[in-house]
């Protein structure tokens, strides 16, 4: 398996992401030739490469949730979003100056060009919102990042202020690269900032899923469910009457928190919530055939394009 991505297994049990990426072609079509057989019939070495490949792509689509993941070190997420900005605001001027006749400046152009498909990548791929509709009463979805940073263009003042100095997008930025420099406290306070900002009518719909999930109800239950038949079986072979009525009762206060528990899951996911056992297995079918299609494209041609963007850009020589 580390031979197959770069690594050297003598020397370490780990491999790097650029190494994942070098070689990502090889292990897309070593995992594609893997899915085909029947699972019965896969090795140790089949099931590594499925697994390795899904947390590449899963790698891949996170490295651009929170900030543009194929920035050089040297560039910070800030920088890219100030040359945004610049870039809209002489666009701006430029359209302004050209109804009187003088002519657009065709690199600045292109520059504008280069950042709108870039971040229209980023907006295809994203799966996670970060920035929540302008009306706090509103069902739409969150804008994740390629969204909120091409919302600039829409709505000004509402996806601006996402990029202020204490707006979501920065504070996603400054969090990332505290994370990346180790600065825990910095963290700390970035994500309480973080949690504070994005409080709404949503807040406590969370904050009940949340508990919901830790208390993991059905799992409890299902314990419960067990410990019954356990007990109808002793009862049956021992024939005592008071395990089998101490069952009984298990069993119908285990039907009642049963029904409770779906009602409340029900009420926090609202009506969809009903009809998701039906078509969980047409997802899981649909997630298989596009988890294949994206392994025949392959990690190295997407971040390929996005470091040519990001190159044309060549936001170090770009004028303040």
């Amino acid at each position: 398996m580390l031979k197959r991505v770069g690594g050297d297994p003598e020397k370490s049990l780990y491999v790097s992401w650029d190494g994942i990426l070098k070689n990502s072609a090889e292990l897309s079509k070593a995992a594609e030739q893997a899915r085909k057989r029947p699972q019965a019939d896969r090795d140790v070495e089949d099931r590594g490469l499925l697994t390795l490949e899904s947390a590449a792509r899963q790698y891949a689509t996170l490295s651009m949730t929170f900030i543009p993941g194929d920035l050089p070190l040297d560039v910070t997420p800030r920088r890219e979003y100030g040359a945004w900005i610049s870039a809209l605001n002489r666009a701006l001027a430029e359209m302004n100056a050209s109804a009187s006749g003088k002519a657009f400046d065709p690199e600045l152009q292109k520059t504008v060009k280069t950042f709108v498909e870039r971040y229209q990548d980023f907006e295809r791929e994203g799966v996670i919102g970060l920035m929540p509709p302008k009306d706090e009463t509103s069902l739409a979805r969150w804008d994740n990042l390629g969204a909120s940073l091409l919302g600039i263009i829409k709505d000004q003042k509402a996806h601006r202020a996402g990029l202020a100095e204490d707006g979501i997008i920065t504070r996603y930025a400054d969090f990332s690269m505290a994370w990346r420099e180790g600065k825990d406290d910095d963290c700390a306070r970035l994500s309480s900032a973080i949690a504070a900002s994005l409080k709404g009518p949503w807040t406590a719909r969370a904050e009940s899923e949340a508990s919901f999930g830790r208390l993991q109800p059905f799992y409890w239950l299902l314990i419960a469910y067990v410990v019954v038949v356990l007990m109808v079986l002793v009862s049956w072979t021992t024939g005592s009457e008071g395990l089998r009525v101490w069952g009984y009762r298990l069993l119908i206060v285990s039907f009642i928190l049963h029904t409770a528990a779906l009602g409340y899951r029900m009420w926090l996911h609202g009506p969809s919530a009903r009809d998701e056992p039906l078509f969980n297995g047409n997802l899981r079918r649909l997630g298989c055939r596009r988890h294949g299609h994206h392994a025949r494209a392959g990690l190295e041609e997407r971040h390929r394009r996005r470091r040519d963007r990001y190159h044309r850009l060549r936001l170090a020589d770009r004028r303040p």
